[in-house]
């Protein structure tokens, strides 16, 4: 179980991805999505394709390592 500490950072990184990030992990966002993602990351995340979960996961685990 994640603490509650972890999940704040974990939204903070949420609000703070570039979408330069999210190609870079392998992803090609379009338009009407990133839009989405700025105003509501959580909920863009829960409602995208696996491809895209993954890319964003990737660049909030590379952020929390300090990468």
């Amino acid at each position: 179980m994640i603490t509650a500490r972890e999940l704040r950072n974990i939204i903070a990184v949420m609000h703070s991805i570039d979408r330069h990030e999210i190609e870079e992990a392998g992803y090609d966002m379009p338009d009407g999505s990133w839009q989405h993602f700025q105003e509501n990351p959580a909920e863009r995340f829960l409602k995208c394709n696996d491809e895209c979960r993954e890319a964003i996961s990737s660049v909030i685990n590379k952020r929390l390592r300090g990468e």
